[in-house]
């Protein structure tokens, strides 16, 4: 700490001596530091901006002394918490000449965007037979305030929450009837298929950079082309539970692995009438598929 001298003469002498404002410090107090180290919401370091556009990157620790040149009490600091989630800046006075940062729930960001690309493979999990397909989403992740006292119970203080829009491309199967003698056709033929559907996430940490966790989601599906309607039918309904493993590369971008299992779809299949002689019909039968993907997700 910066110092000044001053003689003394006699006894119960005033010292009116005093640092210059260039040299002044002032005591930093981070209540919280014990909590910095909390697993996918650690804190590296704080950055702290003073009256003078000083600039100091201090690791959190209950008490430090920072020089602030020409700062008074009640002047007023900018800050900035920097970690493994994304913190506002916020401003704090000195007060009695200690700068007493407050919770970090208080600038941290709870709603991030996010958007998300990648590909996968649909099984059928009947017969075993995949097929390729691409995918794309929009989603909206909510990080609670997981500092200082809350109503909320622990396990549930500690997901991440995501609720998602995802488009899936690829294609449909049915079995065709072939026209040449109105028999059946024993080769898969397919259409493109568009399917879209929104899920809700929790995702616990379970590693520093890995977290994993449920989803339940639902959507609708439907030939990509209209004149595709009639091999495949019109509009389908589907419910999508699944299991999504997050791995943070950074803070704003992870590798997504997500296995989901849609449920029901119809597979068509095109047959004649019994006497060879009337118009094809359609029968169907119920299938589960399994999609398995992973995508780049980015935050915005």
């Amino acid at each position: 700490l910066p110092t000044w001298h001053a003689k003394l003469t006699r006894p119960e002498q005033t010292l009116d001596d005093y640092l210059s404002p260039e040299n002044r410090q002032f005591r930093l107090s981070t209540n919280w530091a014990n909590e910095a180290d909390k697993r996918a919401d650690k804190i590296e370091y704080i950055e702290l901006l003073g009256p003078s556009g000083t600039r100091h990157v201090i690791k959190p620790q209950k008490t430090a002394f920072v020089g602030l040149p020409f700062a008074t009490c009640q002047s007023d600091l900018s800050y900035r918490l920097h970690g493994d989630r994304e913190f506002e800046w916020g401003t704090v006075r000195i007060e009695n000449g200690t700068v007493t940062l407050p919770s970090a729930g208080d600038t941290a960001v709870v709603a991030t965007l996010g958007v998300q690309a990648g590909g996968g493979v649909m099984i059928d999990l009947d017969s075993g037979t995949g097929r390729p397909y691409a995918h794309a989403e929009v989603s909206v992740r909510l990080r609670p305030k997981r500092w200082g006292e809350s109503d909320w119970p622990t396990f549930l203080r500690r997901l991440d929450y995501e609720v998602a829009l995802a488009y899936f491309f690829g294609t449909e199967p049915y079995r065709p009837l072939h026209t040449a003698d109105n028999s059946e056709d024993q080769t898969l033929s397919s259409v493109l298929y568009n399917r879209f559907a929104l899920s809700a996430y929790g995702l616990y940490p379970v590693l520093d950079a890995v977290s994993v966790g449920l989803g339940v989601g639902g959507g609708v599906g439907y030939a990509l082309l209209e004149g595709d309607y009639e091999r495949v039918g019109r509009w389908r309904a589907f419910a999508l539970p699944s299991i999504r493993v997050r791995y943070d590369l950074s803070q704003r971008v992870s590798i997504v692995v997500t296995a989901r299992a849609l449920t029901p779809d119809r597979f068509y299949r095109y047959e004649s009438s019994n006497d060879f002689k009337g118009s094809p019909r359609a029968s169907t039968e119920l299938l589960t598929w399994g999609f398995l993907d992973a995508g780049l997700q980015v935050w915005l």
